[in-house]
């Protein structure tokens, strides 16, 4: 599900990184996303809905890239924020509705 969003944050070195990026998927407890800059695992980030402007805190917890060369990065939510892409995701073993 792609949303569109903002990062900001700084490295370890105090260089400060700002950039659009969209999801790739999404979670109740993060995202994996697509990006252009360079990210350190760990890195605490400010990440910004660009739908809802919603802001959370949340950290880098995968630095890694598509077989295509694509740079992504998974953000983990530092606090609990279930509701922050309006998305209602089951518990885990939840069972489905039955139609």
């Amino acid at each position: 599900m792609r949303i569109p969003g903002r990062i900001y944050g700084s490295r370890s070195d105090k260089s400060v990184v700002y950039e659009e990026a969209s999801t790739e998927t999404v979670s109740a407890h993060g995202a994996l996303l697509n990006v252009q800059e360079d990210y350190e695992m760990g890195m605490n980030l400010i990440y910004t809905n660009l739908v809802t402007e919603e802001e959370v805190a949340c950290h880098i917890v995968f630095v890694g890239q598509t077989k295509e060369g694509q740079k992504q990065v998974a953000i983990e939510f530092t606090v609990e924020t279930p509701h922050f892409w309006r998305i209602h995701f089951p518990p885990p073993g939840e069972k489905p509705l039955k139609r």
